[in-house]
């Protein structure tokens, strides 16, 4: 069991002496099989360690409830070895999880320093707990504004990427695909793919609307990708939108991004008639 403190200076730290600050409702909330506790009498969290079979997202879900519940405008986070040994993960796998949180804006860095936006943590969880049931996910209105919206978004990353975010995009293709090889769920790392997308256009407004309807098409699209073959066409998906945005062709990343969510759309559906119908997805 490790135990986690806010320290008055805004920083996260583990079994240390500072003056902790915060006042928050006591809470227990569990993440497959990991649990954060919230101790109100002694100011500490308590974090027990991720299990060896989790995926780096459990380790991502447990930053994401302390860095909400924190009453700082940011908060440092610890380094990259006191998180491995507290939370009993490897390093790959940490810093797995901490990109995905930078993905999606959980954390950011600066000057080598990690910092969590409470803010964005809080959007998360309050993303999630509200979420309606599957059957409402699958309601036309969430695909219907992909349709409109991410087409464009991935033609205007055509034209204002950057070498950084050619290389940032690339990169969750290449996660995607070892956790698909892997067995592994690629749900988590389809979200950040997308959202790398909308971050390269520079447009503030558009990253928070794809990072909104990554949080409430979670469900639905995670049906899409049930069947090992429709996972292995996605991945043929994102390669074909990821080299139009290489290579600054806005209307065949338009397309592509068109064909892909038209397909997703497609999975969904089907996926639905199976589960309305009795059968296996």
């Amino acid at each position: 069991m490790v135990t986690a403190f806010l320290a008055s200076d805004g920083q996260l730290c583990f079994d240390c002496d500072h003056p902790v600050v915060g006042q928050w409702d006591k809470g227990i909330v569990e993440t497959g099989s990991s649990r954060s506790v919230y101790m109100p009498e002694t100011n500490e969290f308590v974090l027990r360690p991720a299990q060896q079979r989790a995926l780096p997202q459990l380790v991502a879900d447990q930053l994401i409830k302390v860095i909400a519940a924190s009453g700082m405008p940011a908060l440092r986070l610890p380094s990259e070895r006191e998180l491995s040994e507290q939370f009993e993960v490897g390093r790959n796998a940490l810093r797995e999880a901490l990109t995905f949180l930078e993905g999606i804006g959980v954390i950011t860095t600066r000057k080598r320093e990690r910092f969590g936006n409470p803010g964005r943590a809080r959007a998360q969880l309050v993303a999630f707990s509200t979420r309606p049931p599957v059957d409402g996910l699958l309601a036309d209105d969430p695909i219907e504004t992909r349709r409109i919206i991410e087409p464009s978004t991935a033609a205007l990353a055509a034209e204002r990427r950057t070498a950084e975010d050619i290389a940032e995009i690339g990169h969750w293709i290449d996660v995607m695909q070892r956790a698909h090889d892997g067995g592994q769920r690629v749900i988590d790392y389809d979200e950040v793919f997308h959202v790398s997308i909308a971050r390269a256009t520079r447009n503030h407004t558009l990253l928070e609307l794809v990072n909104t309807l990554m949080d409430v098409t979670h469900e639905s699209r995670e049906m899409s990708f049930e069947p090992v073959s429709a996972a292995e066409a996605a991945l043929d998906d994102h390669r074909r939108i990821f080299e139009a945005i290489r290579d600054g062709d806005p209307e065949a990343a338009r397309t592509a991004m068109l064909e892909h969510v038209t397909q997703v759309e497609r999975l969904i559906k089907e996926a639905s008639r199976k589960i309305a119908e009795g059968e296996d997805v």
